[in-house]
C-alpha cells in the first residue's frame, strides 16, 4: 500500500504540474489556486494509501467510494459539473477553480447523512461558535479526519430536520427500503464522455435527491435558480448510459429551520425535456474540451452588456415617480 501510495503521489505531482503550467496561459485565476489539479490528486492518493478506495476505472455501480475521492475526479463530469460548464466562463471554472466548503455546505452534508445514514461522519463540536482558538482547532481536525464538522446547536437542528423527514407521510416510505450513495460511472454514447452521479438514495427504479431549502414551499423556484431539472435528466440520463433502469426522479426538500416544512415533488415531463436537452449540451462541451485540452474561460473580446427587459419598466416607474414629484413641488 505505501508503494501504491508513493507512486500515486507522484503521479499527482506530475499531474498537477502541467496543469498548472497550462493554467497559467489559460485561467486569468490559475495563480491564486496553484496545484488544485495536484491537491485533487493528493485526495486520491491519501484515500487509496489509507483505504485502498479509489477512482473505479471500470464503469459500473459502487456501494462504498468515498465523498473525497467521488468528487476528486476530474476526468468525468458530474451534474454539478454540467451547470457549471454550461456557466459563462464555465470550462475553466470546471477545471481550475477550488472546491468550496461553508458552514452551510457543513449542515446540508450533516442533515443528509443523518436521513441517509451514510456519509463520511459528523464531528459535535460543543462551543458557541467558531471563533475561538479550540473551536478552530476542533473544526480544521475534523476536516483532516475527512468529518463535517458541526456545532452542537446546528447538530441538534439537523437532527430535527431528519426526523421531519422521516415522519412524513411520503418520506416515511420512501426511505423505508433502499441504498444510499451509490457511485455510479459510465461512458456517454454519443461523445465517448465519462460521466458520473451518486443518487442520495435508490429504491427500485426510482432516484430520491435530498435537498435542503429556505423556503420549500417555494421549491420551484429553487428548481430554476439550481438548475434540479437538469439534475434530474442528467441522473437519469447516466443511469441509462449503463443499462440500469431508473425511470423517475424525486425531489424531496426540507426546511433548514423550525418546523422543517417537507414539500416532495417530481419534475414535468416539459421541465424533465429542458433537462435533457441541457444535459446533452454540457456532455457534448465537456467531450469537447477533454479532446481539445482546453478550458476557456470568458471571452477577451469587448461585449456588450444586455440587461433583462425589466430595467425598462423599473425605468419607466422611477421616471414616472421623478416627473410627479417635479410637478407637485412646482405647484406648491
Amino acid at each position: 500500500m505505501t508503494t501504491k501510495f508513493a507512486d500515486l503521489k507522484a503521479k499527482a505531482h506530475e499531474e498537477g504540474a502541467k496543469a498548472w503550467r497550462d493554467g497559467e496561459a489559460r485561467c486569468p485565476y490559475a495563480s491564486s489556486d496553484l496545484a488544485q489539479a495536484w491537491y485533487a490528486g493528493w485526495n486520491e492518493a491519501q484515500e487509496w494509501a489509507v483505504t485502498g478506495n479509489r477512482i473505479p476505472a471500470e464503469d459500473g455501480v459502487y456501494a462504498d467510494i468515498t465523498d473525497t475521492v467521488y468528487h476528486s475526479d476530474r476526468h468525468s463530469l458530474s451534474s454539478s459539473g454540467a451547470k457549471t460548464i454550461l456557466e459563462p466562463g464555465g470550462p475553466a471554472v470546471l477545471r481550475w477553480a477550488p472546491a468550496k466548503t461553508s458552514a452551510a455546505f457543513d449542515y446540508g452534508h450533516a442533515a443528509h447523512e443523518l436521513v441517509l445514514g451514510k456519509g463520511s461522519g459528523i464531528a459535535v463540536v460543543d462551543a458557541k461558535d467558531w471563533r475561538t482558538k479550540d473551536a478552530k482547532a476542533a473544526q480544521d481536525a475534523a476536516r483532516d479526519a475527512g468529518k463535517t464538522p458541526m456545532l452542537r446547536k446546528d447538530y441538534d437542528r439537523a437532527e430535527e430536520l431528519a426526523a421531519a423527514v422521516k415522519s412524513h407521510p411520503l418520506g416515511e416510505v420512501l426511505f423505508s427500503e433502499g441504498v444510499a450513495e451509490q457511485s455510479i460511472w459510465a461512458h456517454d454514447e454519443l461523445s465517448g464522455a465519462r460521466i458520473r452521479c451518486r443518487p442520495d438514495w435508490w429504491v427500485s427504479s426510482t432516484f430520491i435527491d435530498l435537498k435542503t431549502a429556505t423556503d420549500p414551499g417555494r421549491f420551484d423556484r429553487a428548481i430554476e435558480d439550481y438548475s434540479y431539472h437538469l439534475s434530474a435528466a442528467y441522473y437519469l440520463h447516466v443511469a441509462r448510459s449503463i443499462g440500469v433502469q431508473v425511470d423517475s426522479f424525486i425531489l424531496i426538500a426540507v426546511g433548514k429551520t423550525s418546523p422543517f416544512l417537507v414539500d416532495v415533488c417530481e419534475l414535468s415531463s416539459k421541465d424533465l425535456s429542458i433537462g435533457q436537452e441541457l444535459t446533452r449540451a454540457a456532455i457534448d462541451l465537456f467531450a469537447h474540451c477533454q479532446r481539445a485540452d482546453t478550458w476557456p474561460g470568458l471571452p477577451a473580446e469587448l461585449r456588450t452588456a444586455t440587461l433583462p427587459d425589466r430595467i425598462r419598466y423599473r425605468a419607466d416607474i422611477a421616471i414616472q415617480r421623478a416627473t410627479t414629484t417635479i410637478t407637485e413641488g412646482t405647484r406648491a
